[in-house]
């Protein structure tokens, strides 16, 4: 009766959270707690069928209950962040999939307050198109649970939401880099890089020599610690070779979670 208790109260706070942010970015609030709802209905399927089939969300909530690695990016965090609700608010296992529901949630309304400023003058066809791609199963279900996917959506929403600002809200493109960063540390490059061209255009001869010069110093730092993250070390191109084939291969296979040979168009990540 307790986890029930609790588990509502998590569902009326992360609705009123969805509903502050859905002010924020200028979505109908209507549209928005639907699309809680919505996305909360693949969050609890994704629990229940986690129980009886293989899923990385159990690793995560058990290794979480005690913790002994050090601190890492990539899963690892997501096992110290998992950690304090686990521990400290000592919530259950469908609790802590209410924590990544709405981590999830809030990356999917971004994109589309994105795609809202990006087609704001368009055809009612794309509006309409928009609205069928943010309602794909895909989008929702890999992004509902305990794991690097939630936290890598909210990263990829902030991330295309500061995009359709012109990247001028700074404080947005740090925080979808550092997320993107503690779970998906490869990712975080193509995006940091992307970045760079973006805002190499807006500066002066002199500026651009001192920007690609810092920026350059950067990326070499983060780049070992991308490549100390996969276990390889800098300049072993053989080696980094292999990794990717291999990383290729498991990713048909679905890692340790799923086939996705054998999953549904509309439901593989």
């Amino acid at each position: 009766v307790t986890d029930v208790i609790v588990i509502a109260l998590e569902m009326l706070l992360s609705m009123i959270v969805v509903l502050y942010f859905a002010i924020k970015i200028q979505i109908k609030k209507i549209f928005a707690l639907f699309l809680y709802i919505y996305h909360t209905f693949f969050s609890i399927f994704y629990a229940i069928f986690s129980l009886s089939n293989p899923a990385d969300s159990r690793s995560y909530y058990l290794n979480s209950l005690n913790i002994d690695k050090d601190f890492s990016l990539g899963s690892n965090m997501v096992v110290y962040f998992s950690h304090f609700f686990t521990n400290f608010l000592e919530l259950s296992y469908l609790g802590l999939f209410m924590v990544f529901n709405l981590i999830g949630l809030l990356g999917i309304l971004f994109v589309y307050a994105a795609f809202q400023k990006a087609l704001k003058y368009n055809s009612k066809f794309y509006k309409y198109a928009t609205i069928l791609f943010i309602f794909l199963p895909t989008l929702h279900f890999w992004s509902s649970a305990p794991g690097k996917d939630s936290v890598a959506m909210l990263a990829t929403g902030l991330f295309i939401y500061s995009a359709s600002l012109n990247f001028k809200q700074y404080k947005i493109i740090v925080l979808s880099l550092f997320l993107m960063l503690l779970v998906r540390p490869h990712i975080y490059l193509v995006m940091q890089l992307s970045i760079f061209f973006v805002l190499l255009n807006n500066l002066s001869t002199v500026k651009k020599f001192l920007f690609t010069m810092l920026f350059f110093m950067g990326s070499y730092f983060m780049l070992e610690i991308v490549l100390r993250y996969v276990g390889i070390e800098l300049f072993q191109y053989q080696v980094l070779i292999d990794y990717i084939t291999h990383r290729e291969g498991e990713n048909t296979q679905g890692g340790s979670s799923f086939n996705l040979s054998e999953t549904p168009l509309y439901f593989r990540p």
